[in-house]
């Protein structure tokens, strides 16, 4: 099935993509029909391998959710990874380094600044000269980019409230420790481990 995935810049442009799931071994992606009544989650999808393609799903679902509800609010051209650099901008009175912006979000230095040049352009961002140095920027939110904080916030909220639906106190507890460890478990093997 070929659907939108992502949006570019602020011309709502649509990139098609036929979302092939690269998680899986070959033999998985074979036809597997599944029994009647059976329902999306069965058996295959439950084998600790399948973690992964379950967590790939989820981040997709988020995402499009995010999107639907950005649309519904008549934003445009904000994606569910410019997410990070807006929050940590909503936060600031002043304007602030990319670099200040890296250390929040994680990402790397190209990433940021690719995200800071597509919302600049939307005009959500702008540069500022940092003093007498010409190849230093601060970055700030525009009075454009300060009016999508109500939209910002009520999409995550919808976003939490459909992600913790129906899980109890405990379990949400549960679901957070299970993926803090394997955020661990991924970081402390991606920093110690050098590819062969």
């Amino acid at each position: 099935m070929v659907r939108p995935r992502h949006r570019t810049g602020c011309a709502n442009q649509l990139i098609f993509s036929s979302a092939p799931n690269y998680y899986r071994p070959m033999a998985d992606l074979q036809a597997q029909p599944a029994a009647a009544g059976e329902p999306v989650v069965n058996a295959r999808s439950r084998r600790p391998g399948g973690a992964f393609e379950r967590m790939a799903r989820i981040h997709e679902l988020g995402n499009l959710l995010i999107e639907r509800e950005l649309a519904h609010r008549g934003v445009r051209g904000v994606l569910p990874a410019h997410g990070g650099v807006l929050a940590f901008l909503f936060r600031q009175s002043a304007p602030v380094p990319i670099k200040d912006i890296v250390t929040f979000t994680g990402r790397a230095k190209s990433t940021v600044t690719g995200v800071v040049q597509t919302l600049e352009k939307c005009g959500y961002l702008s540069r500022v000269q940092d003093g007498d140095d010409l190849r230093s920027w601060r970055i700030q939110l525009t009075p454009a980019g300060r009016e999508l904080l109500p939209a910002f916030q009520a999409t995550s909220q919808r976003l939490v409230e459909t992600v913790l639906h129906g899980l109890t106190e405990s379990e949400q507890a549960v679901l957070i420790d299970v993926l803090a460890r394997i955020e661990g478990n991924l970081t402390q093997e991606t920093e110690t481990t050098n590819p062969a």
